[in-house]
Formats: C-alpha cells, sequence, structure tokens
C-alpha cells in the first residue's frame, strides 16, 4: 500500500491517493474532495483499461456522494463509467474497507 505513488513504472505521471497492491491487480483510490481528484480517477481509467500486467482499478471515495462539492456532471460521468467503482464515506469506513477488499478479490479472479 502506498500514498501519492506513481501507479506504474511506465507512467509515472499518474499517482493516487492511497495504492492498495496485489500481485495481479491495484486499486487506485483517489478522495472525491474536489473536481480535479474525481477527473483524475476518470482519466486513470482511460489510459489503464488495457494494462496487460496489472489491472489497475480506480476508486472514487466521495465523503458524502449527494453532498460533495464535486459537479453534479462530472459524478454522473464517475456513475456511468465500467471501469471506476465508488464508495460512500457517508456509510463509515468499514464499508469502504469491505468494498476496497471485494473489489480486490472480485477484479482479481
Amino acid at each position: 500500500m502506498g500514498e501519492r505513488e506513481s501507479l506504474s513504472k511506465e507512467h509515472k505521471e499518474y499517482t493516487a491517493d492511497i495504492i492498495i497492491r496485489d500481485a495481479k491487480i491495484q486499486a487506485a483510490v483517489y478522495a472525491a474532495t474536489n473536481e480535479v481528484n474525481v477527473l483524475e480517477a476518470l482519466l486513470t481509467e482511460q489510459v489503464f483499461k488495457d494494462e496487460q500486467h496489472v489491472k489497475t482499478v480506480p476508486l472514487v471515495v466521495f465523503e458524502d456522494f449527494m453532498q460533495s462539492k464535486v459537479k453534479a456532471k462530472t459524478r454522473r460521468r464517475v456513475i456511468n463509467s465500467s471501469g471506476i467503482e465508488i464508495a460512500d464515506w457517508a456509510g463509515g469506513p468499514d464499508d469502504v474497507l469491505a468494498k476496497i477488499d471485494q473489489l480486490l478479490k472480485a477484479r482479481a479472479a
């Protein structure tokens, strides 16, 4: 697990708030505290969607999805993206951690 590390050696300019790695998959966690972080997650999905060595799955964590400072248009883009996972901190940290664990197990299979 790392904070603000690069997602790959080939793309050092792409980072995430937290990266949780397994042998075949990594969750790139982005705190949806501002528009830029969410847009970075959308970009990460596009850049890494065909990566062969380690699958990268962006996970956007909202503090409160409905009361977010992120524009509604950007939230819709995230919801409609098939490659991005969403978690809501309003459910508590245990829910977010459970979602990450479930994500890593399901997508690695």
